[in-house]
């Protein structure tokens, strides 16, 4: 198993876990692989909890504008 860190501007997100099918395993080769997703699965992640964020927003203003 390979397991790493998921972190944004607003501390950590989760984490990002590989497993391996039984019976096979994770050379050094894999890890270097699992390193570098690591930050665009974050960038990611901030991206998704920017894009909510917005349409929470963006609804809001609606319901506010359907009132007046």
């Amino acid at each position: 198993m390979l397991a790493g860190p998921l972190v944004g501007p607003q501390g950590p997100y989760g984490v990002l876990v590989l497993v391996a099918v039984p019976g096979a395993g994770f050379d050094v080769g894999h890890a270097v692989i699992a390193q570098s997703l690591l930050e665009p699965f974050s960038v990611a992640l901030e991206n998704d909890r920017r894009l909510r964020e917005l349409a929470a927003m963006r609804a809001a203003a609606e319901a506010d504008k359907d009132r007046c």
